[in-house]
């Protein structure tokens, strides 16, 4: 029976074959179940708790090597019916109420067993589950904020991930509870997953979610289709009302993302702090090569205020003209569209881009200087966004 029930699983059920276990572990183990059950149907009881103990044992052992929960259930099963089986055989002549004694002893002893095993096997996977979050956790926080990588690779490796692909860091800062943020956290894993090129991995920082994607080698990997990604997930969903999200630049491997997720976290702040940037106006996604003007800008407070100063002083004390100077700049420097907007004439449009040209020396209708007054207009939203902040007690 032995023989017969190890031919039937070794290399014929998934997870039993040599890059996991030994056959002779297979046989020992084939061999004392099958005794144990015969044991129990001649003496017509059930498995004592020490017994039992034997199968969680086993049930412990299968997960750590790997075997599926479900082929170690079905070996049992396999070692049953070879048993019932021989059992059928010698049955010829019996009485029918001992075999039939005997064949529920049988069924009900592979139950206990089964039970037994399995129940330890799930809490054997529970605890390779929390040990393997934790090392993802520990792992995607050292590469972010420049730690230990030196064991990047095997660790990736252990956790399933290629480290030699290229990643991509994804930042998602939530103003929400602990339970909103991994809503989020899980709902935007689930829209990223199909398109990532492998196992995305993640983990936190100071409460930060991150995300790093594997992504296609000699593909197009820029960020636009991650941002876009992003967009799509995030666009309309109640689970992400109090989320903004950053996204770094390509990285040639995993080992080198730490400066993608420095890149992202940064993307995400802007958007945090200033709403409307890298968004169409509602300031949810942006990119770190989307906001390098206002992380130019945030790096150097002093360069701001001076900005600020220097091109828009003149017209602070008048909200007309900067309404007007920051509409005609978004309305890609037409007067007519401006005029539009502002609901207001086209002729009223031209004398106040003529006031604000004789105060601030800067004539917006021409490229130089329009970007030099929409830098200092980005400056200007930093820095009152950046005092709104302050006051609502938000930090760094």
């Amino acid at each position: 029976m032995v023989s017969e029930v190890v031919s039937a699983v070794w290399e014929q059920l998934p997870g039993y074959s040599t890059d996991r276990l030994e056959r002779t572990d297979l046989e020992r183990f084939v061999a004392w179940h099958v005794d144990l059950i015969i044991t129990l149907m001649s003496a017509g009881r059930a498995p004592t708790e020490e017994e039992v103990a034997r199968a969680r044992d086993l049930g412990y052992s299968r997960a750590l090597q790997g075997v599926p929960v479900e082929s170690v259930m079905q070996s049992f099963r396999l070692a049953e019916q070879a048993v019932l089986r021989t059992l059928l055989r010698s049955a010829t002549g019996s009485d029918p109420a001992a075999l039939g004694r005997a064949v529920e002893a049988l069924v009900c002893s592979f139950n206990a067993l089964i039970a037994g095993s399995t129940a330890s096997y799930r809490a054997a996977q529970e605890q390779v589950a929390v040990h393997y979050e934790q090392l993802e956790r520990d792992m995607v926080a050292d590469l972010a904020t420049g730690g230990e990588v030196a064991a990047v690779d095997s660790r990736a490796r252990l956790l399933g991930s290629d480290p030699d692909a290229p990643h991509i860091a994804v930042v998602l800062r939530s103003g929400g509870s602990p339970e909103s943020t991994d809503r989020a956290r899980r709902q935007l894993l689930a829209a990223l997953a199909p398109g990532a090129a492998g196992r995305i991995l993640h983990g936190a920082v100071g409460g930060v979610v991150l995300l790093l994607l594997p992504v296609a080698a000699g593909a197009r990997t820029g960020t636009g289709s991650i941002e876009a990604s992003v967009r799509r997930a995030t666009q309309g969903s109640p689970v992400f009302r109090n989320v903004v999200c950053g996204i770094g630049s390509v990285a040639g491997r995993l080992a080198a993302v730490g400066e993608s997720c420095r890149q992202a976290l940064v993307a995400a702040k802007v958007t945090e702090t200033l709403g409307h940037v890298g968004d169409g106006g509602t300031g949810r996604v942006a990119a770190y090569d989307d906001v390098l003007l206002e992380v130019a800008l945030l790096s150097d407070h002093g360069v701001a205020e001076r900005m600020v100063q220097r091109w828009l002083g003149p017209i602070m004390d008048q909200p007309h003209l900067l309404t007007t100077l920051r509409t005609f700049l978004e309305s890609d420097l037409s007067q007519i569209r401006t005029a539009a907007a502002l609901v207001v004439h086209p002729n009223t449009v031209a004398y106040r881009l003529g006031r604000i040209r004789e105060l601030t020396g800067r004539d917006a209708r021409q490229v130089g200087p329009a970007f030099e007054l929409l830098a200092a207009l980005r400056a200007l939203d930093l820095m009152r966004a950046g005092a709104a902040g302050r006051a609502g007690g938000l930090s760094g």
